[in-house]
């Protein structure tokens, strides 16, 4: 192995020196240089391992979910343009395991980075914040809270006008859920039923029906053979009035018609017939006659509500002691001796 020795040389009247390598066999001059080395950002770094995958910022955007413009501020190194941290930290993640990349380190040369921008951003506010106008503290005080309660209370009041104004001005709603209009049914009776405002009297063929505390309404009418028309109207409390007109066709079958022609039979070989009152209180009643609901609302104290089934009837109540049901001739009787609500009471005919 070749030996090597340094030494040195004063060349020109300038002291300059010169740094020689000696070796055996020879003498060879070598110079220094100085070479800049610079590191990659973050950004650069991204763009240059996806330069390498030979991939686009669309195809990148198309596989792992993450907008064109978010991978292209993080390869800009613009952190303020993007959405918060946490979402940020999802897309390198992301972005690192698309390129094969370490996700830590990505993340903390995002941090590093993140952190020199805040910085900088911060020397470039204004040095004096004292200089900056403020505006006073709010102090929670008497007057202040008066003055609170009061707006609240106009605030209130002008809101109650104006839906009363709304009120008296316009119709009340009236929608009708079923029958459809212009149907054509093969029954001898049809439920209608629908939604109004609440507090609205509703009309059925001229006719009053109950409605529930939402709004809620449902009747049980007899067809006549061929086109059969229901006037539905809604009245609000200034006689403002809507009226939605049905017209439904009914074609009875051979059987049906023959049925309908023959004499009604005694009370007693109809099914059941349940009348429903209540005497003491208001009660809230739902009731379905053959599995349909014919009724659902809120029955006035002394009201009494007659209902007619071939099957059965079930009877439920938010009160079941202040809930008296006569079934036939029999005599009145509560539903429960308990103030409890009580749900789907049966009554079927005798056998």
């Amino acid at each position: 192995m070749a030996m090597m020795r340094c030494v040195t040389r004063r060349i020109g009247i300038s002291g300059r020196f010169e740094i020689l390598s000696l070796f055996e066999g020879g003498m060879i001059e070598s110079g220094f240089t100085r070479k800049k080395v610079a590191s990659l950002t973050l950004g650069e770094k991204l763009q240059k391992f996806r330069t390498e995958h030979r991939k686009s910022l669309a195809e990148v955007s198309r596989s792992i979910k993450i907008q064109v413009k978010y991978l292209e501020a993080l390869e800009s190194g613009s952190y303020m343009s993007l959405p918060a941290d946490v979402y940020v930290k999802g897309f390198l993640r992301s972005y690192a395991r698309y390129l094969g990349c370490d996700e830590e380190a990505i993340l903390r040369m995002y941090e590093r980075e993140r952190n020199i921008q805040l910085s900088l951003k911060r020397k470039s506010a204004p040095a004096d914040e004292s200089a900056r106008m403020r505006w006073p503290a709010f102090i929670v005080t008497a007057k202040t809270v008066w003055t609170a309660c009061i707006i609240l209370a106009l605030s209130g009041v002008v809101l109650y006008l104006f839906r009363e104004y709304h009120t008296f001005v316009s119709a009340p709603r009236l929608v009708i859920l079923e029958p459809r209009s212009q149907g054509v049914v093969s029954e001898t009776d049809i439920i209608v039923r629908g939604e109004a405002d609440r507090g609205a009297r509703v009309l059925i063929n001229g006719q009053p029906v109950l409605i529930d505390a939402e709004g809620y309404f449902a009747e049980k009418l007899l067809l006549q053979p061929g086109l059969n028309t229901i006037v539905v109207s809604a009245a609000n409390r200034f006689g403002k009035e809507r009226t939605e007109t049905i017209i439904v066709e009914t074609m009875f079958t051979p059987e049906q018609a023959a049925y309908d022609e023959t004499p009604i039979a005694p009370e007693e070989s109809r099914g059941v017939r349940v009348t429903i009152s209540a005497p003491e209180k208001s009660v809230y009643v739902t009731v379905l006659a053959d599995d349909i609901k014919v009724w659902n609302g809120q029955l006035a104290v002394g009201e009494r509500k007659e209902f007619v089934a071939d099957r059965n009837i079930l009877v439920s109540s938010d009160n079941g002691k202040a809930t008296y049901v006569e079934v036939g001739s029999e005599a009145p009787r509560a539903l429960s001796s308990e103030e409890l609500a009580v749900k789907d009471i049966l009554f079927a005919p005798e056998r």
